[in-house]
């Protein structure tokens, strides 16, 4: 059957049970059986909704395709088409499904939403707005060319919703130029937001190795975010693991000392380890998880 037309039946029967409901012209019987009907043709209604949306599924109705699949599935209802929406949601909930979302990582390049760290768009201690005794440090996220913050967008219905912010620093560590993903601010993290962006560093990785000829470069991540209430780093680590083994490459640990040259700023801050420091002092991260690049990838 033709599911819009059915599904307009579906509505002008619920419509009118509904008018015949709120008049009152019914006995305690009839008004139960009536309630009754009309729950059942709601339902009916959802299940059709959720096929008509399966049948023209796209980037853009992903999202509420999902989560009116998931609603169904909850309610582990009698319908014959029960088990059919929990088979749905399961689907879609497959990766190679949630990967039709566009997620969108970009690096921030200009000069007022740099400004706006802390502010926008995640809300964190070091915000122009607030009299934070971090923000000493806050210059020097603009004006030095090693740092660049990266804002993860998801895409949606017509809507791009910046979510997430990372913070990336080139540092020299053990002669070789390191990308270091340091803390990670963000109101919904998900592993897939953890490829893209893990994606897109290892890009800037293979352009530096490329341009600037060196024997390998690595993209490091600390195993401890350096404040309690903070575990932003972890959740990095399963993209690492799943971009190792797709291109075959070693997740290694090592100690992370460095001597960094100075800033634009007199003051800098370490989100991963020891804080605010004078510009051009010796620090020490930690472990970290690493990965080096010594090739292209293809």
């Amino acid at each position: 059957p033709d599911n819009k037309d059915t599904g307009e039946d579906l509505k002008t029967r619920i419509e009118h049970i509904t008018t015949h409901l709120q008049s009152g012209d019914c006995t305690k019987d009839e008004h139960a059986a009536l309630k009754q009907e009309t729950t059942q043709l709601e339902e009916q209604f959802e299940y059709l909704t959720l096929l008509t949306n399966i049948h023209s599924l796209t980037p853009d109705s992903y999202p509420e395709a999902l989560a009116q699949a998931e609603a169904l599935a909850r309610r582990k209802s009698k319908n014959p088409l029960y088990h059919s929406a929990k088979w749905v949601a399961d689907t879609l909930n497959e990766p190679v499904y949630r990967s039709a979302r566009k997620i969108v990582v970009e690096k921030v390049t200009d000069l007022e939403t740099k400004l706006r760290k802390g502010e926008f768009p995640i809300p964190h201690c070091q915000n122009w707005r607030d009299n934070s005794s971090l923000n000493v440090s806050l210059l020097s996220f603009t004006a030095d060319a090693n740092k660049n913050t990266y804002h993860i967008s998801e895409y949606s219905n017509g809507v791009t919703r910046p979510n997430t912010e990372s913070e990336v620093r080139l540092v020299g560590w053990q002669s070789s130029p390191t990308l270091l993903i340091e803390n990670i601010y963000s109101s919904e993290w998900n592993d897939e937001y953890g490829i893209a962006l893990l994606g897109t560093i290892a890009q800037e990785a293979l352009n530096l190795y490329t341009n600037t000829k060196a024997n390998e470069v690595r993209i490091a991540a600390p195993l401890d975010s350096g404040h309690d209430g903070h575990t932003t780093n972890i959740s990095v680590l399963n993209a690492m693991r799943t971009f190792c083994k797709q291109y075959g490459l070693e997740l290694q640990e090592g100690y992370m000392e460095l001597s960094p040259p100075e800033s634009k700023a007199t003051k800098e801050y370490y989100d991963s380890g020891p804080g605010i420091v004078k510009s051009g002092s010796d620090v020490t991260l930690g472990n970290v998880a690493y990965i080096t690049i010594s090739t292209e990838i293809d």
